[in-house]
């Protein structure tokens, strides 16, 4: 089989990053061509365990010692818990992240339980409860302390009002738990909308006049906040965003695109003296062919700033298992020519591993040591509110009050003071809160990542607008063909498929953020999923056709699109001639093979979509897959009926070997990890497809 063993980054003919996959030689891997492992200079930097439906059930991080489980399901198959054990030395492991997730009857998120962010009152702080609506829209996020039947500590509460169209007509905040939005910085924002779904003011607090007046050009793109701390943004013929002004028209930031729409320059104020011009940088990103950062250049540096590596599990190296925004890690260079801002010396010496929660978010960030450096969390619309190790009673703020509960808790050893999750409370727990405490480093809501560190990638692994610790940034990801704005809750130019999401092009995933992605900026991604099942049809009494049919379920979140499939060799000849190809006329050539055809015709595959499963006379055997493990194994049929088809071989029959269709079928069934016994009067079946003389 065809598969992807190493990704180079190269630049001017200079390799910068090379990853490896490995598929465990000579073993089960190596066989049905599933990655095991990620590596970088031989080091296996990423990890992955399957079950037997080819589903990815563990992803592990070696190098800092965590593992993530994605074995707990529901009878649904719907995964119920999500967590990062530390899996190093110590007394008694203990998880990094541990959050368990409820569904109600429409596979709606209505709950997750944060078991690890606790304050020094034993009190936990990030428990969110979702109130869902007729439509399958979150109305209300409640977060603090579930008691078993509802959030009995509040911390946190918002409310939104929606209109039919998915439009917030008002949107509620209260970041105290006191039931009012009265209190300074509280959010009171009520909305007003044209017909086409466009936000013309807002009314931000509980006092009585709009804040801000808000104007689109013509074809619907965003250009002007209106008030007090909005931006102002400019478009390009193509929709895309070029430019990002504050209010009264002070450059931040520009942005040029190939014509691939990838963002591929960023000029930004990265000096921080509240304008962009030339003392600041420009940088450069290079892309993988799946539309991911995977270096930055600074200027003219002819080495990288930093380089990305990403999950790559599922098979043949095409990543089909991972999620496509989950990173492994990030290499940096930090102190060459002054750091982030200065010239690159070629070295990268800051590495930074991620760990990525159940909607993708990523949840925390590792040092090389394996020491955790900052946990984020999000509100369901992708609003940042970023912990430190310093700040030790999860209030966002880094103050005498943290230095106090953690001396209590480390002078009587509790575990809330074990920062370092190894079990045990000891001097190095100390010593990640000091240094974290002494840097102190503001938290809490709209920070994504700690000064330092400057992590990008966030809600749903989508790239921040900013260096991540830069407040000054607007409230925006890029996210490949849009631009999400997470303040207001919607993308900020209409759909460029239209309607596929319903009639408000600006909806960001039908308003069903906890449980719906969109990582193409397009629509609301709802996993494709695949049912398939071999099925043997009568050709004769003596001998039947075998072929997979499949059913596949995808397209938009609203809406589902089902297709029929059915993959087989031959072709088979439906008037009943038999299982290969209707035979061809003398000396003719049908399927450019540049052979004498045997008197079957050569071996090709056939695709037919929508056609009708289990046709009459048809024996069903058995199912080999479902779900989205179901899509991997078919996926990985297409790629192996590709090479099939390529190679043009002739069907034989007799002569001590028998090479027909289901010959085909079965090498690249077990070619793609698919082991069935041979069904009754499956001629060819266990035959060899590749050395049959």
């Amino acid at each position: 089989m065809i598969r992807r063993t190493s990704e180079v980054l190269r630049y001017n003919a200079t390799d910068e990053q090379t990853i490896t996959y490995d598929y465990g030689s000579g073993g089960f891997g190596d066989k049905v061509s599933r990655v095991l492992e990620v590596e970088r200079s031989g080091t296996a930097v990423a990890t992955y365990a399957y079950d037997g439906e080819a589903e990815l059930r563990t992803m592990a991080l070696p190098v800092v010692n965590l593992s993530n489980s994605m074995t707990t399901m529901d009878r649904f198959q719907r995964l119920t818990r999500s967590s990062y054990l530390f899996t190093g030395s110590g007394t008694s492991p203990d998880y990094f992240y541990d959050t368990t997730i409820t569904f109600d009857r429409n596979s709606n998120i209505t709950r997750t339980e944060d078991g690890k962010q606790v304050n020094p009152s034993g009190v936990k702080v990030f428990d969110v409860a979702y109130t869902i609506d007729g439509l399958n829209r979150v109305i209300k996020a409640q977060e603090g302390h579930w008691g078993g039947s509802s959030i009995t500590t509040e911390a946190r509460d918002e409310y939104w009002s929606l209109t039919q169209t998915g439009n917030w007509a008002v949107n509620q905040v209260d970041f105290n738990g006191d039931n009012d939005v009265l209190d300074p910085g509280e959010i009171n924002d009520t909305r007003a909308h044209n017909p086409i779904n466009e936000i013309l003011s807002r009314n931000t607090d509980s006092a009585g006049g709009d804040e801000f007046s808000l104007d689109y050009n013509l074809r619907g793109d965003l250009e002007d906040e209106g008030g007090t701390g909005g931006f102002e943004y400019v478009w390009d013929a193509f929709g895309r965003l070029v430019e990002l002004r504050a209010q009264g028209g002070s450059l931040l930031a520009a942005y040029r695109y190939n014509g691939l729409n990838q963002r591929i320059t960023w000029h930004y104020d990265a000096t921080g003296n509240g304008t962009t011009d030339g003392s600041d940088p420009t940088y450069h990103f290079a892309y993988d062919e799946k539309w991911r950062i995977a270096g930055t250049w600074r200027g003219t540096d002819t080495d990288p700033k930093e380089t990305f590596t990403y999950h790559n599990a599922g098979v043949a190296g095409r990543g089909g298992s991972s999620y496509i925004d989950t990173v492994v890690l990030r290499d940096r260079d930090t102190n060459g020519g002054g750091g982030w801002t200065g010239a690159s010396d070629g070295t990268l010496e800051s590495r930074h591993y991620y760990a990525q929660n159940w909607r993708a978010d990523v949840a925390g960030v590792f040092d090389s040591s394996g020491k955790v450096q900052e946990w984020t969390k999000y509100s369901a619309y992708g609003i940042p509110y970023l912990l430190t190790p310093g700040d030790y009673d999860k209030d966002g703020v880094v103050d005498i009050n943290d230095e106090n509960a953690f001396k209590i808790d480390y002078g009587i050893g509790n575990l809330r003071a074990d920062m370092d999750e190894d079990g045990d409370v000891d001097t190095a727990d100390e010593s990640l809160f000091i240094a974290s405490y002494n840097i102190a480093t503001p938290g809490g809501r709209w920070k994504l990542s700690s000064s330092g560190i400057d992590n990008r990638k966030g809600y749903a692994g989508y790239e921040h607008e900013g260096t991540g610790s830069d407040m000054a940034a607007p409230e925006i990801a890029h996210v490949r063909h849009r631009v999400l704005h997470f303040g207001l809750g919607r993308w900020m130019r209409r759909d460029p498929l239209g309607y596929v999401d319903g009639v408000n092009l600006d909806l960001y995933c039908q308003g069903a953020p906890i449980t719906n992605l969109d990582y193409l900026g397009l629509l609301a991604f709802c996993a494709r999923t695949c049912s398939l099942q071999v099925v043997c049809y009568e050709a004769d009494p003596a001998f039947r056709h075998c072929a997979v049919e499949s059913s596949i379920e995808s397209g938009s979140c609203s809406q589902r699109v089902s297709t029929l499939e059915t993959l087989d060799f031959g072709p088979r000849d439906n008037s009943g001639g038999g299982g290969s190809s209707p035979r061809p006329a003398p000396g003719a050539d049908p399927y450019g093979c540049g052979q004498s055809p045997s008197p079957w015709g050569p071996i090709v595959p056939r695709i037919t979509k929508n056609g009708p499963n289990l046709t009459p006379g048809a024996h069903p055997g058995p199912v080999i897959g479902s779900g989205t493990a179901g899509c991997a194994i078919l996926d990985c049929l297409h790629a192996m009926a590709e090479v099939i088809g390529r190679a043009c071989i002739p069907s034989t029959i007799g002569s001590g070997c028998t090479r027909n269709s289901n010959t085909a079928l079965h090498d690249a069934l077990s070619r793609c990890g698919v082991a069935i016994r041979r069904p009754n009067w499956a001629l060819g079946w266990n035959q060899p497809l590749w050395n049959c003389p």
